[in-house]
C-alpha cells in the first residue's frame, strides 16, 4: 500500500500508514535484538511477533532495516525507483583483505547475473536473456525433467528409505539449468560446491579462513563461465550460451556473457533445490495433505503455489533506498539498506489465513511473493513450478507410503537460501517393480520386482514391508482401484532363494477384494512365517528366522492356469520343460476340483513331446503350451538356473507370468529332502490339487 503523501518533493516516499517512528536506542528495539539473521531453522514465531509488534525494524547486526509485512514488501518491490536492488550480492560486512586478495589475483569479474543490476542495462540483459525461460520454451523441458525424474527414482525407490536431498533435490534441478546451459553432467558436483560458496560469502557470516576457501571457489567459478562462452564461440552448440555467443560483441560483452551464465548457474537450481527439499518436508509433516495429493493429482499445481508460498526459498532479498522513505511508521535514510523477509510477508496471515497450513486449495496461493515482484521477478519462475509438480506428479505415484523418518533438521547459517541439509523419509509399501532388495520384500517379491524390471509380463500390485502400518497397506491397495481383485502372498526373506523355495510353507490367497479383506489376509500370511511346518522347513535347512513381507499383486480372470518347471520333475532332465495347466484361475485350479493336463517339452526346439489330458482334451491348444514353456525358458535364462513358474493366460490369449523361483529339488541335489514337505513342482501341485492336505499342516485357516 503506497501512502498518501507518496514521494512528494516535501515528504518521502511513504509505504504504509501511521505516525513516523524511529528507535533510537537498544531498549527501544526489543525485537530488533532477538533477530537472529542467520538462524534459519524456524523463525517463524518471531516474524509474527515482529509483524503485529514492530513491523519494520533496524538490525545493527546486519546494518539492514528489516521489512517483515507482506504489504510493505509488496509495495518496495514495485518501486525500484525509490529502492534498488543494486545491493542484492553485496556482503553484509566488507570483505576480509584476505578474501579480497584472493578475488583480485584470480581477475574475478563477476558483478551480477542480473539482480543487482539496474536500467536501462538490467532490461538490455534480461531480454535478452529471457528468451531462454519463456512458458512456451519451458514447457518443451517437461519429457526431459519426467525423465530425469523417473530415472534417479529408479535408482533409490527400491531401497525402502532415502535422504531426499541426496538422492533427488539437490541434484535434479542442477541436471535441469545445467543441460540448459550446456554443462556436462560430470561437471555438476563443482558447479553446485562452487554456487554453494557463492550464497555462502554473499549472504553468509562465515570465519575469515572459510571466507577464503569460498573465495577461491567463486575465482575457479568465473574462470568455468568464460572458458564456456571462449569454448562456445570456438564451437557453438544448442544452448543458452551459445545463443549469447550468436547475439554479438556489439550487444553484448564477454564478462556479460559470463556474468548471465555465472547468475543462472546459482539461481536455476539453488533455489529449485530448496523449494523441492523444504517443500516435501513440509507436505510429509502435514501428512494429510501428501495423502491428499496422492488421491487427487490435480491438485498438485495448486500446491506448488502452497509451497512456494510456505517455504519461500529466496527467504530474504536486500533493496538500497536511493532517497528518504517512511516504510511502515519507520523513517529509513536515503541510502539505507533493507532486508526484505519474503518468508515473514508469505506467512502474513492478513493476507493468507492459517498460514502455517498447506491448502491445495487456497484461492489466493499465487499471491506469494517467493518469486519477488515487478521487473526483477524471478526469470525462472515457470522452469521451477514446472520441476516441482513433475516431481510431486512422480514421487506421489511411485512412493505414496512415503513418510518421514524421525529426525532434526538443519539448515546452513545464511539470511537468504532456506533449504534443510537432509530430508530422511522412508516408505513402507514399495511398488511391485521397485521390490528388489530381499532383505526388505523377501524373496518372491524380489523376483516380481526383478521380472518386472527386465520386461516379463507380470501384473503390477505393491509389496507390504515388515511392520507397514494398516494405513499403508489401505492407501496402496486404494491406489489400484476401488475393490480390485488381488492375490495377497507371503514373501519372507528366507523365501525363494537359490538353497530353498519354500513353496507351500508359507500362505497365499487368492481372488482377495476390498480394503478390510486385504489388511486381513496381509496379517495372516505374516503369521504365516512361524506356523509349525514354516518353522520345521527354516530347521532343516538352517535359514534362520527371516521376516516376512507380503506381496499383494492384481488378479484378473483367466481361461487357464498352472505352473511350469525348466526340467522334468520325475527324473531331473534339464532338456524338457514341465507345464500342468487347467482352466480357469482362482478357485477352480486351487480348489482340488479339477486334476491338471500334463505336458512335456523339449527346450530346445519348444515341441510338445508328451501330452496326458486329465479329462478329454487338453485345456491349451499346441501353440499356448510352446508359449507358456517359451516363458518359462526366458526365466531360466533370465536367473541362470531350473525354475518354477506360475502362469495363466488371460481373456486374449496373452500368457502372464505370476511368479517364479528357483526348483531345488533337483538342482540341491545333495541337499536332503524334508520328509515332512514337498518342494518345487511336486509342492506346487500338491498345493494346487489338494489344499486341504496344506491346511491341516498350517497353524493359520488358510483358504489358499
Amino acid at each position: 500500500m503506497i501512502g498518501p503523501a507518496f514521494h512528494s518533493g516535501e515528504n518521502p516516499f511513504l509505504i504504509g500508514g501511521g505516525a513516523i517512528r524511529s528507535f533510537a536506542s537498544v531498549e527501544e528495539r526489543p525485537l530488533a535484538c532477538e533477530f537472529r539473521p542467520f538462524e534459519l531453522a524456524d523463525p517463524f514465531d518471531f516474524y509474527a511477533r515482529a509483524r503485529a509488534e514492530q513491523p519494520v525494524f533496524f538490525s545493527e547486526e546486519l546494518g539492514y532495516w528489516v521489512v517483515t509485512r507482506y504489504a510493505e514488501v509488496h509495495a518496495i518491490f514495485k518501486a525500484p525507483k525509490v529502492f534498488s536492488s543494486e545491493n542484492t550480492q553485496e556482503p553484509y560486512k566488507p570483505r576480509p583483505a584476505e578474501v579480497e586478495r584472493v578475488l583480485d589475483a584470480g581477475n574475478f569479474r563477476a558483478y551480477s547475473g542480473l539482480s543487482g543490476r539496474q536500467p536501462p542495462e538490467h532490461t538490455r540483459l534480461r531480454g535478452i536473456i529471457a528468451k531462454a525461460f519463456t512458458p512456451r520454451r519451458t514447457a518443451v523441458l517437461e519429457p526431459q525433467i519426467r525423465e530425469l525424474t523417473r530415472s534417479m527414482l529408479d535408482r533409490f525407490a527400491h531401497l525402502g528409505e532415502a535422504d531426499l536431498v541426496v538422492a533427488l533435490t539437490h541434484e535434479l534441478p542442477a541436471l535441469v539449468i545445467f543441460r540448459l546451459l550446456g554443462i556436462p553432467d560430470e561437471d555438476v558436483p563443482h558447479v553446485k560446491e562452487w554456487a554453494a560458496s557463492r550464497v555462502y560469502l554473499n549472504f553468509g557470516d562465515a570465519p575469515v579462513a572459510e571466507q577464503v576457501a569460498h573465495a577461491e571457489n567463486l575465482v575457479r567459478y568465473w574462470r568455468y563461465c568464460i572458458e564456456l562462452i571462449e569454448a562456445r564461440r570456438a564451437a557453438p552448440q544448442d544452448d543458452l550460451p551459445s545463443d549469447l555467443v550468436r547475439i554479438g560483441d556489439e550487444e553484448i560483452t564477454l564478462d556479460e556473457m559470463a556474468g548471465l551464465v555465472y547468475g543462472q548457474l546459482t539461481a536455476g537450481h539453488e533455489t529449485t533445490s530448496a523449494l523441492l527439499a523444504g517443500g516435501i518436508k513440509e507436505l510429509l509433516e502435514q501428512r494429510a495433505r501428501w495423502v491428499e495429493l496422492c488421491e487427487d493429482p490435480s491438485l498438485i499445481p495448486n500446491a506448488v503455489e502452497e509451497l512456494l508460498r510456505l517455504v519461500t526459498p529466496v527467504f530474504a532479498w536486500k533493496r538500497r533506498a536511493k532517497e528518504a522513505a517512511v516504510v511502515g511508521g519507520v523513517e529509513i535514510p536515503a541510502g539505507g539498506n533493507v532486508l526484505l523477509l519474503l518468508g515473514s510477508a508469505n506467512h502474513d496471515d492478513t493476507v493468507f489465513a492459517d498460514p502455517a497450513c498447506i491448502d491445495p486449495r487456497r484461492e489466493n496461493a499465487r499471491s506469494h511473493l517467493a518469486f519477488g515482484h515487478g521487473i526483477h521477478f524471478c526469470l525462472g519462475a515457470s522452469l521451477a513450478r514446472l520441476e516441482a509438480r513433475v516431481v510431486l506428479e512422480e514421487l506421489t505415484a511411485r512412493l505414496p507410503s512415503m513418510e518421514l523418518e524421525v529426525q532434526t533438521f538443519d539448515y546452513p547459517a545464511n539470511t537468504t537460501f532456506r533449504a534443510p541439509v537432509s530430508v530422511h523419509v522412508r516408505w513402507p509399501v514399495l511398488d511391485l517393480r521397485d521390490s528388489l532388495e530381499v532383505e526388505l520384500v523377501g524373496g518372491k517379491a524380489a523376483s516380481l520386482g526383478t521380472l518386472l524390471r527386465a520386461g516379463f509380463p507380470v501384473p503390477g500390485g505393491f509389496t507390504v514391508t515388515a511392520g507397514a502400518p494398516e494405513s499403508a497397506v489401505r492407501a496402496a491397495y486404494a491406489a489400484l482401484g476401488e475393490d480390485v481383485p488381488v492375490a495377497v502372498r507371503s514373501s519372507a526373506t528366507t523365501e525363494d532363494g537359490a538353497d530353498a523355495s519354500c513353496a507351500g510353507q508359507h500362505d497365499t490367497y487368492l481372488w482377495i477384494s476390498g480394503a478390510d479383506a486385504v489388511v486381513e489376509h496381509v496379517e495372516r500370511c505374516r503369521a504365516s512365517l512361524d506356523t509349525e511346518r514354516a518353522l520345521a522347513y527354516r530347521h532343516d535347512r538352517g535359514l534362520g528366522e527371516g521376516r516376512m513381507a507380503v506381496v499383494v499383486q492384481r488378479m484378473f480372470p483367466a481361461r487357464a492356469a498352472g505352473v511350469a518347471m525348466t526340467l522334468n520333475p520325475s527324473n531331473g532332465d534339464r532338456s524338457k520343460i514341465a507345464v500342468e495347466a487347467a482352466p480357469g484361475v482362482g478357485e477352480a485350479v486351487v480348489s482340488g476340483t479339477v486334476t491338471p493336463d500334463h505336458f512335456l517339452v523339449d527346450k530346445v526346439m519348444l515341441d510338445v513331446v508328451s501330452t496326458r489330458a486329465a479329462d478329454g482334451a487338453p485345456c491349451l491348444s499346441g501353440a499356448e503350451v510352446r508359449a507358456v514353456a517359451s516363458l518359462a525358458k526366458d526365466a531360466e535364462r533370465h536367473y541362470g538356473r531350473p525354475q518354477d513358474i506360475e502362469w495363466a493366460i488371460d481373456g486374449e490369449g496373452r500368457v502372464v507370468l505370476l511368479q517364479s523361483r528357483p526348483e531345488t529339488a533337483w538342482s540341491n541335489k545333495t541337499t536332503a529332502a524334508s520328509p515332512s514337505y514337498m518342494t518345487g513342482l511336486g509342492s506346487l501341485v500338491n498345493t494346487l490339487i489338494n489344499p486341504l492336505a496344506q491346511r491341516r499342516t498350517s497353524g493359520v485357516d488358510a483358504d489358499h
